[in-house]
């Protein structure tokens, strides 16, 4: 069978049109991080992968608040599933420290797991190179038409001292407005 140009073309052209969308998505994505989340001076130490734990199947409760359409809730789903393991970018969030899944996989890897003072040693580890705490944030999660975001951020700072936060976020005239929360909890 002989490939017409024009399939071609078509081809190229719909290639271009996905990259597109993706590097506009990306955008929206540090826009909403860098104008909503973090939006002072504070410095801090944030996870180098994107969380996506709370967004399961078990968590699609979220999506049922009233404020959603069901092509909201289709598109929250598709970000979902679509979601490849995307990591943040040091450069593009101001006063972060992006610390990688392998640095973080070795500082809390340990033979042993107490000291003789029977205090555990990842946390020490980790503020003697880093201070005091780690940051997770999820892929925040866009409506249709990017009305809404909805995003997950936790903050760990010891084995048992940590608290984070499910929210919901409107766009009003084009800027990101605390809208609703949905969970919040602390260890």
């Amino acid at each position: 069978m002989r490939k017409s140009p024009l399939m071609f073309l078509l081809f190229l052209f719909g290639s271009v049109l996905i990259v597109r969308g993706q590097e506009d998505n990306e955008k929206e994505i540090y826009r909403f991080i860098t104008t909503t989340i973090n939006s002072n001076n504070t410095k801090f130490n944030l996870r180098e992968v994107m969380v996506v734990y709370p967004f399961t199947e078990d968590s699609y409760g979220y999506f049922k608040d009233t404020i959603f359409t069901q092509s909201d809730i289709d598109t929250f789903k598709l970000q979902i599933e679509n979601n490849k393991l995307l990591i943040w970018k040091q450069d593009l969030i101001l006063n972060s420290n992006v610390i990688s899944a392998k640095e973080i996989k070795r500082l809390f890897k340990t033979r042993k797991l107490f000291n003789r003072k029977r205090k555990q040693n990842g946390w020490n580890k980790f503020r003697e190179k880093y201070g005091t705490c780690l940051t997770s944030y999820s892929l925040p999660l866009f409506s249709s038409g990017c009305k809404y975001c909805i995003f997950y951020q936790w903050t760990q700072c010891d084995y048992e001292m940590g608290s984070g936060s499910t929210v919901i976020y409107k766009n009003v005239n084009n800027t990101w407005k605390y809208y609703k929360l949905l969970m919040s909890g602390i260890s």
